[in-house]
């Protein structure tokens, strides 16, 4: 498990990770730098931020966030949800017989 209880995306493809918890999405939104992050963990870092009286920057390009308002990146989700179903299908089972008489 991840950081917030998510899965750990050591293979997933990156556009599909949280920059800040390299775990998989859950609730990807994009911030205004363009990027996107875990909704819990971009909140996160801008409250944290604000809370120190520092400007809130970027976590990918360190440049101030013009707004802090974030969007729902709902085509991360989509493929998110694609990701995880094609990784919790059963791999078919090759059998010693089946390779050694090239049946693959």
């Amino acid at each position: 498990s991840g950081v917030w209880g998510a899965d750990i995306a050591e293979d997933a493809p990156p556009h599909l990770v949280c920059p800040i918890s390299l775990a998989l999405f859950e609730e990807p939104v994009i911030a205004s730098d363009g990027h996107s992050y875990e909704k819990r963990c971009i909140e996160a870092h801008i409250r944290t931020q604000s809370n120190k009286g520092h400007l809130v920057r970027s976590p990918m390009t360190q440049v101030k966030l013009s707004s802090h308002t974030l969007y729902h990146n709902q085509l991360a989700k989509s493929q998110v949800a694609e990701y995880s179903r094609q990784r919790k299908r059963p791999r078919p089972q090759v059998s010693a017989t089946d390779l050694v008489m090239g049946a693959l």
